[in-house]
């Protein structure tokens, strides 16, 4: 199998991106709209806390493996290498990261049971005993689903992966409803973890072409924590940059009462879009510095990126009280400005992820990630601080702090990795732009 590239321009691939989460969104934010209106405040706050779940293991079981995919597995792919691919960096990575999903969703299983009367008491409408395994289940194929999503990047199928996940969205909501209005509030849950079993399979099959060169002798603990060192340091930046905002909200999950976290979970849903746009630009930019060593290209990249990546959350901002009133209606209006600062802190969202690309592609793997701990941590700090003063008010003010703040501390590294790459293509001999 041999691919090339032959496009090295920024929008086409986020455009087939969006294209596919677009429609998730809409369909989420139309999802939304429908349960905030018909389910109690406790109900929708569990979709929360759920949803921090499963958040929370896709980063843990992320081990910087991703990036060494990216990194490692899209040259080799290139020179039609990918039986070597497979086999030395996308196989151990992939087995790897699933078995530390499946660990994280036992784990869960676990806490819940053993927390039982605890969480009856929080959701009296749900039956807890019935939903919890389905919930853990959930987590892991949300996992499995983000396990694989590099693979499709490798071979360009961006397009793919975005109906994917688009369609993995419209049968979570589909089977969610059916079971609702058939069977009652408890099987809504249980309809929405069975959502993407289906939407697995057909990755799979997608993907046939690279997976049959998978074997389960590929698996080994030992390989997986080699290249888990190796990648230690993207993992912690990722970390303290995307995992830290799962801390945030288990803060807000503890220090608000159930109805303003329900208020929380719409204002962040109206929002969170904007995030998965960001990654659609973000992750072929990570691509396309990977292929090519070109500065110039480099900087046009990093042009388009600003260009979409900034001026979206602006005017998302601007509408934000339009947005609250179509989600939630006149019940979670009080909330319009949680969902416009979201939105505002975006802006910096976008900034640090593409720092986090700069310094995955053209860092030696080295680099110093301390500044990203600290202002991670400040970050919580804030939010912490802010919640524990403002309740819900003072949340998407921590946000901002944290995002700005892992921006900041970003800066030096990102800027000095940018000069030094331009000032070595500039002294190769016969250096052509």
């Amino acid at each position: 199998m041999n691919i090339k590239v032959r496009d090295q321009s920024l929008i086409k691939p986020a455009m087939r991106v969006l294209l596919g989460r677009g429609s998730a969104s809409v369909l989420t934010l139309i999802f939304l709209a429908y349960i905030a209106r018909k389910l109690p405040k406790t109900d929708v706050a569990l979709i929360a806390l759920h949803a921090t779940f499963v958040m929370l293991a896709k980063v843990i079981s992320e081990l910087g493996l991703r990036y060494c995919i990216l990194r490692e597995a899209t040259p080799l792919v290139l020179e039609g290498k990918i039986q070597q691919a497979v086999k030395n960096i996308i196989g151990p990575c992939t087995w790897f990261r699933l078995s530390i999903a499946l660990a994280i969703s036992l784990l869960h299983l676990m806490i819940g049971l053993n927390c039982l009367h605890l969480l009856e008491n929080t959701f009296p409408n749900l039956n807890i005993v019935l939903i919890w395994p389905y919930l853990s289940v959930h987590i892991f194929m949300k996992s499995a689903q983000a396990i694989i999503t590099p693979l499709f990047f490798v071979v360009e199928r961006f397009g793919t992966e975005a109906f994917l996940d688009s369609f993995t969205g419209l049968l979570e909501k589909i089977f969610a409803l059916l079971a609702y209005h058939l069977l009652g509030i408890s099987f809504f849950f249980i309809g929405f973890a069975l959502g993407p079993i289906l939407a697995i399979g057909i990755a799979i099959w997608s993907l046939r072409d690279i997976l049959r060169y998978f074997s389960y002798q590929q698996y080994s603990i030992s390989r997986g924590i080699q290249l888990t060192k190796q990648y230690w340091s993207h993992f912690i930046r990722q970390f303290f940059r995307q995992g830290m905002r799962q801390f945030d909200r288990i803060l807000i999950i503890t220090m608000l009462p159930t109805e303003q976290l329900a208020n929380f979970h719409v204002a962040r849903t109206g929002s969170s879009y904007l995030k998965y746009l960001i990654r659609a630009f973000a992750d072929p930019l990570l691509l396309r510095f990977s292929e090519s060593p070109n500065p110039v290209l480099r900087k046009k990249l990093i042009r388009s990126y600003y260009l979409t990546t900034i001026s979206l959350p602006l005017l998302t901002a601007l509408a934000g009280p339009g947005i609250m009133w179509l989600l939630g209606g006149a019940a979670y209006m009080d909330s319009w400005f949680v969902l416009v600062i979201l939105c505002i802190s975006y802006i910096f969202y976008a900034l640090s992820e593409l720092q986090l690309a700069i310094i995955t592609i053209l860092g030696k793997g080295d680099e110093s990630a301390l500044l990203d701990v600290l202002a991670g941590t400040a970050g919580v700090l804030a939010t912490f601080i802010l919640i524990y003063n403002f309740q819900e008010y003072g949340m998407p003010w921590g946000q901002l702090i944290a995002f700005a703040l892992l921006w900041l501390g970003g800066i030096r590294t990102t800027r000095e990795l940018m000069q030094s790459i331009t000032t070595q293509e500039q002294a190769k001999p016969f250096n052509s732009v």
